[in-house]
């Protein structure tokens, strides 16, 4: 189907809302999935890197195009966060099929708004902007939530990492010899929770600027 149809109601907007239900009941269980986590890092990157194309276009009405700053740098903590994630984390639960799809139909939608943009009618991509500023409110919420279980979750001894990536003790030596995953403890991933938090609060400084004057330009379109 095509990004915009006849009835107002977009493939974008569609996969956004079926993402936010998807993620929702991703974290809304006792251990979630290490994986789903790390996938809404880079779900909110590329969220991020659309809207900067959308915003990039030129205001057919000749209004003043936003400051790219706040979203470029959140987008880097966004990436830089995944780079500090510890390799080889795992809760033992995999992502369920429902977050797995929604995140697929979402992926295919950026990049169509993404690959499009220059296309699109202001209305478009008012329209668009809208639905990314949600997408992006929506990041920020479950990175908030998806750190909220770390340390529990560590502390509990019920995430895992395989012990080559850990610093050593006399068990996790005896593990690394072996090719084992070993039980983590909160200071393997302390860095990886500061640059989570770190990317969260850009995520939510980005949006002052930038997705609440989208916002408020749809607002005054309809």
């Amino acid at each position: 189907p095509s990004l915009h149809e006849t009835r107002g109601d977009s493939v974008l907007e569609r996969a956004v809302h079926t993402w936010e239900a998807a993620s929702q009941a991703e974290l809304r269980v006792r251990i979630p999935s290490t994986d789903s986590m790390r996938m809404l890092l880079n779900q909110g990157a590329h969220i991020t890197a659309t809207l900067e194309t959308v915003l990039s276009v030129a205001d057919v009405a000749g209004q003043a195009r936003d400051d790219p700053a706040p979203l470029s740098e959140a987008r880097k903590a966004l990436a830089s966060a995944d780079k500090a994630w510890l390799q080889g984390l795992t809760s033992l639960v995999k992502p369920s099929n429902e977050f797995i799809t929604a995140s697929r139909e979402l992926f295919l939608a950026l990049e169509e708004t993404r690959t499009r943009a220059h296309q699109l009618t202001q209305p478009e991509r008012e329209h668009a902007a809208e639905n990314l500023g949600l997408a992006m409110a929506i990041v920020g919420r479950r990175l908030a939530a998806a750190r909220a279980f770390l340390q529990p979750l560590a502390d509990g001894k019920a995430l895992f990492a395989p012990a080559r990536r850990l610093e050593g003790s006399p068990e996790r030596l005896v593990g690394r010899l072996k090719g084992r995953y070993v039980p983590i403890d909160y200071f393997d991933i302390k860095d990886m929770d500061a640059a989570l938090r770190t990317a969260d609060a850009a995520t939510l400084s980005a949006m002052t600027p930038s997705i609440n004057r989208a916002q408020a330009r749809v607002a005054s379109l309809w």
